[in-house]
């Protein structure tokens, strides 16, 4: 919310301010006036909340003096209270905008974007407010020694989480109608793509493992084998202690495992062997502490007979599963 705090009313309701803007400035202020006390006027209007009457005096301030900060954040958070969301967002932009604006409503104008996005259909405004969103982020972010703040953090998840099942929409959408036609389905939509993978190269630690198993999803969903191998070979160490990832990985891409090849190559990569098994191992590791004895047997069986069973590559047998001879 705009760090705008309405101190204790002066005033017990919208009747007597009306009475003392009357007294003291009569029916026709003069310009100097309303520039010097017609902020302060809005503020009682607010406090009593009386939100047309903050409007009204806002506004005309605005008109004379365009460049006011605080005078475009109260407008933007008494749009704000009144659920006008679009011309909240605008006097928000507006304020920060102006010379030597303070980044303070940089997360809020990003707030607003996300509950707007909600609402929209189409694909160019849903484009437009995420962009902006991802901006305001930024833009904080880049005063603040390039840190995201908690609050960032926790806007960048929502963010990543509204792309991600946004694409997924919409490839559901655009692949029907492919299908009705006779022409393969759609693999990408580049702009969600692009961002989605800006989001989680900048600062990938701050992300939750659970945003990375929606994306993964997505790209299994949309048969695009070798990235989602590829995402998940870059987290193996990322989210070693994380049980949902490693489950997630060891009950999902064992049969996706002839899938994951050398760019324009028909031989399976070794790796995502490895890859099983080190997920595996990890959710042994991890439920032992936090299932029934038996459980945790049965998972420790079923990790057994995998490494049994399972095709391995005879170069890297020896290395993965027999200690060295002393």
């Amino acid at each position: 919310m705009s760090r705008f705090t309405p101190s204790k009313p002066l005033f017990k309701d919208s009747k007597a301010i009306d009475n003392y803007v009357l007294y003291n400035f009569g029916q026709k202020p003069t310009s100097g006036q309303i520039k010097h006390y017609w902020l302060s006027i809005a503020k009682m209007y607010f406090s009593v909340e009386n939100y047309s009457m903050t409007a009204e005096f806002l506004f005309r301030l605005i008109l004379i003096s365009p460049q006011n900060y605080e005078a475009l954040e109260l407008l933007g958070t008494t749009y704000r209270k009144q659920g006008q969301l679009s011309n909240a967002l605008e006097y928000y932009e507006r304020a920060l905008s102006t010379p030597n604006a303070p980044q303070t409503l940089a997360h809020d104008a990003a707030e607003l974007c996300i509950q707007l996005v909600k609402k929209q259909k189409e694909e160019s405004e849903i484009k437009n407010l995420m962009t902006k969103a991802l901006y305001w982020i930024e833009r904080k972010r880049s005063l603040n020694n390039n840190k995201y703040d908690p609050q960032a953090v926790q806007l960048l998840q929502k963010i990543y989480v509204i792309l991600v099942r946004h694409a997924d929409k919409q490839l559901d959408k655009r692949s029907c109608l492919k299908r009705r036609e006779g022409i393969p389905p759609v693999v990408n939509i580049k702009w969600i793509d692009e961002s989605v993978k800006d989001l989680i190269s900048s600062e990938e630690t701050l992300i939750d493992p659970l945003l990375h198993i929606l994306l993964t999803k997505s790209l299994l969903k949309i048969q695009d084998y070798q990235r989602a191998w590829k995402h998940v070979m870059q987290r193996r160490y990322n989210f070693v202690d994380s049980l949902e990832w490693n489950t997630f990985v060891k009950t999902t891409f064992p049969k996706y495992k002839l899938e994951a090849t050398i760019d324009n190559q028909k031989e399976p990569l070794h790796e995502p062997t490895e890859l099983i098994f080190f997920a595996n191992d990890n959710v042994v590791r991890l439920s032992l502490n936090m299932r029934l004895p038996e459980e945790s047997d049965k998972l420790v069986n079923e990790f057994s007979e995998l490494v049994k069973t399972w095709e391995i590559p005879k170069s890297q047998n020896a290395q993965l599963f027999f200690p060295p001879l002393i």
